[in-house]
């Protein structure tokens, strides 16, 4: 089953309006343990379909469309990203697309954190 674009975002904007509403104060700490573990995995999910798509807009032009020279131009300018952030963005969003699918599903799953997929892609592009 695949959904939308819109489906993502309101569901992402839905999840960010309750926790802008969460107390953890008043939470358990068996609640906050939880939640930590919960955050930590989909945090690492998030930032899996932040590349994917980076992947996919990069892969289709999508700079191009918007007027800007490149993806990493069009990022620093609309996300007020470093040149060395949209850099390393577009990199390690291209080298999970074409090179590294094992991780970028690891990833995916939030068995691994960006500070991994970075070390992993750094490491991959030595031994080419």
């Amino acid at each position: 089953m695949s959904v939308t674009a819109q489906e993502c975002m309101q569901a992402v904007q839905a999840a960010c309006a309750m926790l802008r509403q969460a107390d953890a104060t008043a939470w358990t700490v068996a609640e906050q343990a939880e939640f930590l573990t919960l955050t930590h995995t989909s945090i690492a999910t998030l930032q899996s379909a932040q590349h994917s798509v980076v992947a996919a807009f990069d892969a289709a032009g999508g700079a191009q469309q918007h007027c800007s020279r490149t993806t990493a131009a069009w990022l620093r300018a609309n996300l007020h990203l470093t040149g060395p952030q949209a850099g390393g963005l577009v990199h390690t969003a291209r080298a999970l697309r074409d090179q590294l699918p094992g991780t970028a599903a690891a990833f995916r799953d939030g068995r691994i954190s960006l500070e991994h997929v970075e070390a992993i892609r750094k490491a991959h592009r030595r031994l080419d």
